[in-house]
């Protein structure tokens, strides 16, 4: 169904989406009527804020969330959510907070819902994976109600905007920008973006004569993280060749193992089988020495 004007059905979807999982959603007292006037909500997408508050207690921006604040009026959001397993609904009009830019011909604030995350703003308050996972249901709760949900329409605050924002503090994404509306597809459960087209992989070398490692020596392959010495392949390009031609590699090894140049949960289990084989310190991520031994090590 479209979404045009006052979103009435938002809490109904925030409960399908994030109940399950064990979250509160709290109805703000007046969210239904809440939201500015001057244009008609007409969302096709939502963008990832985060508060840039204080660095303590659960929810110390959710009064400026509902109300605003100087020079600019609230609702700054259509969700808020707090640093615990709660997430605030707080308008189901047209909120104040993407403002001036645009993505994927998207552009005003009535085009897009917007969620604020309660966040310092800095990499050194921790964003877990709960958390994240939050996040991400909120945005699919947003868009599933939209007549064509396109996971493809969730960007980020330093995506959207042309004044130079920051948020949503890019080095806690899994996977960056791309990443994150990857894991919107995924719990959508629509169809996954096709990575970019990849390089065609080097042929796999005979027992013996591996390639050499195609990294510094203190990176590694892995699942998606926003640890930049990870490299999962989930984009494309020459990581997923990396991922491809390692899976190919254990795969002639006699695991099971499927090859799409994707470091996901089978490559993460199957690597750490193998390490535990050969005496290596079984933490599921291939570094240079589990690269090495998977072409030198003997077949057992």
């Amino acid at each position: 169904m479209p979404v045009y004007g006052p979103d009435l059905d938002l809490a109904n979807r925030l409960r399908q989406w994030l109940n399950p999982i064990g979250v509160q959603v709290v109805e703000i007292d007046g969210w239904q009527s809440r939201g500015r006037t001057y244009a008609t909500f007409d969302p096709y997408g939502s963008v990832n804020h985060h508060t840039a508050g204080p660095r303590t207690g659960v929810a110390p921006s959710l009064g400026i969330c509902i109300n605003g604040r100087a020079g600019l009026p609230g609702p700054l959001c259509n969700v808020h959510q707090q640093r615990n397993d709660v997430v605030n609904l707080v308008a189901a009009g047209v909120a104040n907070h993407a403002g001036r830019g645009g993505w994927q011909g998207l552009s005003g604030n009535q085009s897009v819902f917007g969620l604020e995350i309660e966040h310092c703003g800095y990499p050194d308050e921790p964003f877990d994976d709960r958390r994240y996972d939050i996040a991400i249901r909120t945005h699919v709760a947003f868009i599933s109600g939209l007549t064509h949900p396109d996971p493809g329409k969730v960007p980020q605050h330093f995506e959207w905007s042309t004044e130079g924002k920051i948020d949503f503090c890019r080095q806690l994404l899994r996977g960056g920008p791309e990443g994150f509306r990857f894991h919107v597809t995924q719990v959508l459960g629509g169809s996954v973006p096709a990575p970019p087209p990849a390089p065609t992989p080097a042929p796999v070398p005979p027992p013996g004569n591996g390639p050499p490692w195609p990294y510094p020596g203190d990176h590694y392959l892995g699942q998606p993280s926003p640890d930049p010495h990870c490299h999962s392949g989930f984009y494309g390009g020459h990581d997923n060749a990396v991922v491809r031609l390692w899976q190919t590699q254990m795969h002639n090894r006699g695991w099971n193992i499927g090859i799409d140049g994707q470091y996901g949960p089978q490559s993460t289990n199957v690597c750490r089988s193998f390490q535990s084989e050969k005496g290596l310190a079984a933490d599921g991520l291939c570094g240079p020495q589990t690269w090495s031994m998977t072409w030198t090590a003997p077949v057992t």
